[in-house]
């Protein structure tokens, strides 16, 4: 009977290790090719690089001073229409800066064209009189013609009312003529009027191109609907540059992760025996088969935002499977036989599981719908994740953990299970709570204050900065010259290299004081070094990221509570929608008071603080809802169940530190500074306010309603 489970278990972790090694090393066998996940994953300009080219712009009589910042803005909504939301367009000095991600399929010199042109439109006569412009033109389309068999690209322009009334009188003006439609000068089709033309005119026009590919037709749709650019801009070199987070910002995150997850094995062994052990190969599976997922998606880039996302969905699942194997150990310890155990805890743990991961993959597919640049990445990472610990828990650690007790149980049971009694919960009133209001009040009136009238601390994604181009002069390595910045004090200064311009180095500043720091370290450490260019840099993200941030919570809110209020009661859904909006305000605060520098991998990785909230929230009320009945035979009133459930909280507080020993070791191993700080502090807050505030609360809106329940108890009694 020993032998079933074992071949199982050992042929599942046979199997984990070779698709482990298939991801990492790739195979080739005879005509079959297995890939590494660095191949096949498709990473933004943070961790792969990509293509940086610079503009001039050509400036005329009317230009304004901010006709470049415009034309900037106008770039950034085309690449964003591309959905293209990990390329960035920035000013840097009197010349715009265009970088596009080298695994981008559209990263190449015909995009870098098509995606520049001011995107003028004009439909002329054959004595060169313009008749119609853009401005005549409401929508712009790029996309086949059904209507021919071979599907041709098109591009279907539709005019509005009064561009429909100029299309038609120009039809009707050059009868017998041609009418030339062009973009930016260059004729895309000629049109040749007769009687039917003008009989058969609509408000829409289709130009066929035989040289049209569908990238063009897409591209030029998207540059007329964003309207011409302020100025015309010429090309000044293109060039592929390094990660702008540094050339090992991935493999660091990468060796930190598992550092922090080999922590939390540990841990888990010494708490839960050989079920902990488990957790091992089932995260294992998480990871291998979420790696999978991304590399398939279609459309899907890494970038330091998924990065955070899947951090984050990894400590969704260390979370379930802590409080699964806290649960084990009590049915454990209640008498029950070790299979009969883990039925029963995953019976009971199955409205924790559905309710958690229902809330989380909403919220990211909320967020990923509604908001746009790096959360976009965050949002989808972290759903994909979500489902994957689903699977992961329900089947994959199911399956491992019944096989792990059909082989030991009987045999040694200590090295399955070290019970623990629990403690019973007792009426200790709360009077110990209002100093958690007090205190995180004061906290957030404090942060509030600091960024209402000091500010965030934003760092350069944001406020932009100073970049310093400069000419090393001879072969260098990236990680020996950030170390040399650093030991001068140049910190959190990742260095781009040009491939394509010798031995060029791309350096990005907050601070102008940190220029001095740059030119001293590279005279000392490279004496043929030259500094090419200083100028100042606009922030990557645009200044309307917040309105759709802030739609896109409010959303997440009225899902949590709508469904949180169906599950738990309407109590529980205030609770929860509220604890968001208060972490979130929290968060905020804390990073203004401790002035931490803020990136925009730091505002995708802030997100985490939502959906740690959830799974959180939903721990605690689910757990208050399954001892509810208990607690009332007993006599407790609302504030002593919020108390109870407040003292059986020990599960939540071992998930929250392993999650915060996979997060603490990115500070170690040289990860972007702002990715670890945001994280820690959502997990802190994710379970300190549903516990220590919500609760409570909680406690308080039901007080008259539980009290009157008692009394009918108590009368009945009687």
């Amino acid at each position: 009977m020993r032998g079933k489970p074992a071949a199982k278990l050992g042929g599942f972790i046979l199997i984990m290790l070779v698709a482990a090694y298939l991801a990492v090393f790739g195979l080739t066998l005879g005509m079959f090719e297995f890939y590494p996940w660095q191949g096949t994953v498709q990473r933004g300009m943070e961790l792969a690089g990509g293509k940086q080219a610079v503009y001039s712009a050509v400036y005329d009589d009317v230009s304004t001073q901010d006709a470049l910042s415009q034309t900037r803005d106008a770039l950034r909504a085309r690449l964003a229409s591309l959905g293209m939301d990990d390329a960035t367009v920035t000013t840097r000095g009197e010349v715009l800066c265009l970088e596009i991600p080298a695994s981008s399929a559209q990263s190449d010199a015909k995009l870098l064209e098509l995606i520049t042109k001011q995107g003028v439109l004009e439909i002329t006569n054959e004595a060169g009189d313009v008749l119609l412009t853009g401005a005549d033109v409401k929508a712009a389309q790029g996309t086949y013609d059904r209507s021919s068999a071979l599907g041709t690209p098109v591009l279907y322009l539709v005019f509005s009312s009064q561009g429909t009334k100029n299309y038609k009188a120009a039809l009707q003006d050059n009868v017998g003529g041609k009418l030339e439609i062009k973009i930016d000068g260059h004729v895309l089709e000629t049109v040749n009027i007769s009687a039917t033309t003008v009989t058969n005119a609509e408000n829409f026009l289709v130009i066929n191109n035989s040289d049209f590919a569908i990238d063009d037709v897409i591209i030029h749709a998207i540059n007329l609907r964003s309207g011409p650019l302020p100025l015309a801009i010429e090309e000044d070199i293109v060039y592929r540059v390094t990660p702008t987070q540094g050339h090992a910002a991935l493999r660091n995150v990468f060796i930190a992760v598992c550092v922090g997850l080999a922590l939390v094995i540990v841990l888990l062994t010494a708490l839960y025996r050989l079920p902990g052990l488990i957790t091992a190969f089932t995260t294992g599976f998480f990871g291998l088969l979420l790696l999978f997922m991304i590399a398939t998606w279609k459309g899907e880039m890494m970038s330091m935002a998924s990065v955070a996302g899947i951090i984050t969905a990894t400590c969704f699942l260390l979370g379930l499977q802590v409080l699964l194997l806290e649960r084990f150990r009590k049915e454990c310890h209640d008498g029950r036989s070790m299979i009969t155990a883990e039925d029963a805890a995953y019976k009971k743990m199955i409205p924790v599981i559905v309710d958690s991961g229902i809330l989380l993959v909403a919220a990211g597919i909320i967020l990923n719908w509604l908001v746009v640049g790096p959360v976009k990445n965050f949002a989808l990472a972290m759903a994909q994740g979500a489902i994957v610990a689903l699977f992961s828990v329900f089947i994959v650690n199911k399956y491992l953990l019944k096989w792990t007790l059909e082989m030991f149980s009987g045999k040694n049971d200590k090295l399955l299970v070290a019970a623990q009694k629990e403690k019973e919960p007792k009426k200790t009133g709360s009077q110990k709570i209002k100093w958690h209001f007090i205190v995180t009040a004061a906290l957030l009136v404090a942060g509030l204050v600091v960024g209402i009238f000091v500010g965030p601390n934003y760092g350069m994604d944001f406020a932009g900065g100073t970049t310093v181009v400069a000419n090393i002069g001879e072969k260098y390595e990236i990680a020996d010259l950030e170390n040399a910045l650093c030991k001068a004090g140049v910190k959190c200064a990742p260095v781009q290299h040009s491939f394509d311009g010798g031995h060029m180095a791309i350096i990005r500043v907050r601070d102008d004081s940190a220029v001095a720091g740059i030119e001293t370290t590279l005279a000392a450490e490279y004496g043929k070094a030259e500094i090419q260019s200083v100028s100042q840099t606009s922030g990557l993200v645009p200044r309307t990221w917040a309105t759709p941030v802030i739609i896109a919570i409010s959303a997440v809110c009225v899902a949590a509570f709508i469904y949180m209020a169906f599950r738990f009661g309407l109590a529980a859904g205030f609770v929860g929608a509220l604890s968001v909006v208060f972490n979130g305000a929290m968060l905020l605060g804390l990073l203004s008071l401790l002035r931490i520098q803020i990136n925009k991998p730091f505002i995708a990785a802030s997100f985490a603080v939502i959906m740690l909230t959830l799974f959180f929230t939903v721990a605690v009320f689910d757990r208050l809802r399954e001892n509810r009945r208990v607690y009332a035979r007993q006599g407790f009133n609302s504030a002593q169940m919020a108390d109870a459930a407040i003292a059986n909280c020990k599960p939540m507080a071992i998930a929250l530190i392993c999650m915060l020993a996979v997060v603490l070791p990115l500070y170690f191993f040289c990860v972007p500074g702002d990715l670890a700080p945001p994280m820690i502090l959502a997990m802190v807050l994710g379970l300190y306010t549903p516990v220590f505030l919500g609760l409570p609360l909680w406690a308080k809106l039901m007080k008259n309603r539980v009290s009157d329940s008692k009394k009918a108890e108590i009368k009945k009694a009687k």
